[in-house]
């Protein structure tokens, strides 16, 4: 039995039936079987050559390092997913401040957080509820930097909203015309933390919130 084959047994054997480093041990056991038996019966004229055993020993060892190395990788990320699971339960119950342009209407009125980096001259702000319908218009005087912006929940005929998500977009230019850019934040309570995904997310009642686009934290 050749290293090749012994590798491609291992390499093809199901996870739930048989584990690699069992499988290893057992052709390794097997490969000293006929490395023992190729000694006893070669030919005294032309012997087999003592680096070709010493290269199929290497190989064995390669795979069985890369079987090891497998397996820590493997624990790696499972204590990776265990530490991101028990920081981020942590924010359940904690008021948060994130990058996002939805928020939640409760009562009678939302509120976002809005920052500009260069001085804003004029500013339009447009609401749209969940199914992307405008539901308010507002020109409105923001300052460089941080700015807050509450809407009482009405429409443009002052009409109360029903309570839901609802996204606000943010139009501004400088004083020379120039469009500028808006960063818009949410608030809320954290509700949960989703791990289905690739990466951690917390649940602000029905919406969800990247760790990374988190500014502030509060009790």
């Amino acid at each position: 039995m050749s290293i090749a084959s012994i590798a491609e047994s291992v390499a093809g054997k199901s996870p739930t039936s048989v584990s690699p480093e069992s499988t290893i041990a057992d052709n390794f056991d097997i490969f000293l079987n006929l490395l023992t038996t190729q000694l006893k019966n070669q030919n005294p004229l032309d012997p087999v050559k003592t680096n070709e055993f010493t290269q199929q020993l290497v190989q064995f060892a390669q795979v069985e390092q890369q079987v090891k190395t497998n397996d820590n990788l493997e624990n790696i990320a499972d204590l990776y997913q265990e530490s991101t699971l028990s920081s981020t339960v942590s924010y359940i119950g904690k008021t948060i401040t994130a990058e996002g342009d939805v928020t939640k209407l409760e009562g009678n009125g939302a509120n976002w957080d809005v920052k500009f980096d260069d001085d804003p001259n004029e500013t339009t702000i447009t609401i749209s509820n969940s199914s992307g319908k405008t539901i308010y218009t507002e020109n409105v005087n923001f300052n460089i930097g941080s700015n807050t912006y509450a809407w009482n929940g009405q429409n443009d005929f002052g009409n109360p909203q029903a309570n839901g998500l609802y996204t606000i977009k943010v139009s501004a230019t400088n004083a020379d015309g120039k469009t500028i850019k808006a960063s818009t934040m949410t608030t809320g309570v954290v509700t949960g933390v989703d791990m289905t995904g690739n990466i951690a997310v917390l649940n602000i009642g029905n919406r969800t919130v990247k760790l990374e686009n988190i500014q502030k934290i509060e009790a």
